[in-house]
């Protein structure tokens, strides 16, 4: 038994994916809304397994689930006792990370493999556990163990939602022992004691409301109009939005991208924005995430609520690996101007 515990958080699933966001219900708006909130309803019955990374102690993210949890029960564990058999029933759900490949070829080039990494929320039906002892039996030593596997996910379980993980240096961290190493390393952007806050208020509200769906992937894009708020506050702008390089903050970068930005901003390091969370202050931050991934995104939240009050996608039309520019934040700028009703950027 002890040979596999791991096995679920560390699967890999090979697929398709729709692009990368902060908050990304994996289901489409029901066409049934009273079969749906009947089926939430059966959720809170159940137990929420929190398999978390080790870089904090358990009681740090049970005292935070203890102030902003309360759609049902829950448990924080190590990824390193989680057991696929105990927990991959109908009594559980459960929040833990993912690693999707994609294999892209594009014109006159070789093939690409994209890496994306991911907190999901799964549930498990009366046969999955089931059918992995029987599938850990039969083909742990074959190649098409790990097909198998995910075959067994794709009938026997459901993924709820996806919270994508920025990378501090992706291509160093692309291979396949990433998730063991996200469960042990202080390497993702946007994870910290108060980036799971508002990761889990976030995730609380949209249970409570019924509201863990999908309208269309017009949902990455995010000008929500609490951003006018920023007029009145000070932007906590991470660090890490400066990246130019592996491995290399810049901060004059930032001053550059947000040369236009009209109201007050701070570069700050991740750990700020963390305590500023925990702390409940009433502020905004932005985060930048990006995996080994041609797509980029970055996000203004709300250090209070958990929020997401902007949000863009950038997806290039062609493989490139460049960070963030000028435009991409102008864009943002505008977004804010129109919220205003004044011109900002011209």
């Amino acid at each position: 038994m002890k040979l596999f515990l791991l096995l679920l958080v560390l699967f890999s699933l090979a697929r398709v994916t729709t692009s990368q966001a902060q908050f990304l219900p994996n289901i489409k708006k029901p066409s049934d809304m009273k079969r749906y909130q009947l089926e939430i309803d059966e959720l809170k019955n159940r137990t929420t397994i929190f398999v978390l990374p080790s870089i904090y102690d358990e009681h740090h993210y049970y005292h935070i689930l203890k102030e902003v949890w309360t759609f049902n029960e829950f448990k924080v564990i190590p990824a390193s006792s989680y057991d696929p058999i105990k927990y991959g029933t109908p009594e559980y759900l459960v929040y833990h990370l993912v690693r999707e490949s994609l294999k892209v070829k594009y014109d006159n080039s070789a093939v690409h493999e994209w890496f994306y990494t991911y907190f999901a929320l799964h549930t498990f039906d009366e046969k999955f556990a089931e059918k992995y002892i029987r599938i850990h039996q039969k083909y742990a030593r074959k190649d098409s163990y790990s097909t198998k596997i995910n075959v067994l996910y794709d009938t026997n379980s459901k993924m709820w939602l996806k919270i994508f993980v920025g990378l501090e240096n992706p291509s160093r961290l692309a291979n396949k022992n990433i998730l063991n190493t996200l469960y042990t390393q202080k390497c993702m952007v946007n994870f910290s004691l108060g980036h799971f806050k508002n990761q889990a208020q976030q995730l609380n509200l949209a249970l409570e409301n019924y509201n863990l769906y999908r309208r269309s992937l017009k949902d990455l894009s995010i000008v929500n109009k609490d951003i006018v708020n920023l007029k009145n506050t000070v932007l906590y702008v991470d660090e890490f939005v400066g990246v130019n390089n592996e491995k290399m903050y810049k901060t004059k970068k930032v001053g550059q991208l947000l040369k236009n930005y009209p109201y007050e901003y701070k570069i700050v390091k991740k750990k700020d924005i963390e305590a500023l969370i925990l702390e409940g202050k009433d502020i905004y931050y932005m985060t930048y995430i990006k995996q080994y991934t041609p797509e980029k995104m970055f996000c203004v939240t709300s250090a209070k609520t958990g929020k997401v009050v902007y949000q863009d996608v950038i997806v290039p039309k062609m493989y490139t690996r460049t960070h963030l520019k000028e435009k991409h934040l102008k864009k943002f700028i505008n977004s804010l101007a129109k919220m205003n009703k004044k011109s900002l950027v011209k």
